[in-house]
């Protein structure tokens, strides 16, 4: 939602929050628009600058539905993949523009690390 006048996800914005998983682990995100603005989350590799539409889900099914349109007010959506490849991603808005303004978060897929860890 917006949080301190940006998009945000859980008032992170702009890959402020760095998500770390083991390659192979099976991801599960649930997910909740806590704002009045439709949004929406999906995985996509990383690239700078963020495109206006960050599609396509790098990896099969790491997508809310509807990912461009987004999910209302108040709605949820949860959904799961394998993190199968390593790599930098981002876990970003897909409604049009918002993961440019800042709605996204880092999500690196490591070979090396045992266990998932936040910071």
């Amino acid at each position: 939602g917006h949080g301190a006048g940006a998009l945000s996800f859980d008032g992170k914005t702009a890959g402020a929050g760095v998500f770390t998983v083991p390659a192979g682990w099976r991801v599960e995100m649930h997910f909740r628009n806590a704002d009045a603005a439709p949004h929406s989350a999906l995985v996509v590799r990383a690239v700078q600058p963020v495109p206006l539409t960050p599609g396509p889900a790098a990896f099969a099914g790491a997508e809310s539905e509807r990912p461009e349109v987004g999910l209302g007010s108040g709605a949820q959506d949860r959904f799961a993949f394998v993190a199968s490849q390593p790599g930098s991603y981002l876990v970003a808005c897909g409604v049009p523009g918002h993961a440019t303004a800042g709605m996204y978060l880092r999500l690196v897929v490591s070979a090396e690390a045992a266990v998932p860890s936040f910071r």
